[in-house]
């Protein structure tokens, strides 16, 4: 499976004279960016109707207070993977596909059970449809 994580800056030594805790700022933002591509720092939790967190690389969506629409703008940058997944079912959970392509030219999605679940990969515009047959309807 692969993932996000982007090359150490080997070109740059770790060890920084200047800086107060010792380390490189290059390898200081290498640390940070795997530290939140690997914590539930960049998770979400959705429960209201509202536009989804663009930088959430998993959306959990509880619909407890029943059946509520939400929105995903545009990716801000290519190369994002997004994962959008019911985890409480008390009504059904509807997304315009506007900035979406593939899904078979949908222009809605629905989540009604715990486990669905859409997976999206960003290109510089638009989000990709990787796998909508996870329970998440298309139409």
């Amino acid at each position: 499976m692969a993932n996000n994580f982007k090359q150490p800056p080997l070109q740059t030594d770790i060890k920084a004279e200047n800086q107060t805790n010792g380390i490189a700022i290059e390898w200081s933002r290498w640390y940070n960016d795997i530290y939140l591509e690997l914590s539930t720092k960049n998770h979400s939790k959705v429960s209201a109707a509202q536009a989804l967190n663009l930088n959430s690389k998993y959306i959990s969506l509880d619909s407890t207070s029943g059946a509520m629409a939400i929105t995903l703008a545009a990716p801000p940058n290519p190369g994002m993977t997004k994962i959008i997944e019911m985890t409480v079912d008390g009504g059904d959970v509807t997304m315009s596909l506007a900035n979406c392509i593939g899904g078979s030219a949908a222009t809605t999605c629905t989540w009604n059970d715990v486990g669905d679940t859409l997976i999206l990969k960003s290109r510089s515009d638009k989000w990709i449809v990787i796998s909508p047959e996870l329970g998440v309807a298309l139409s």
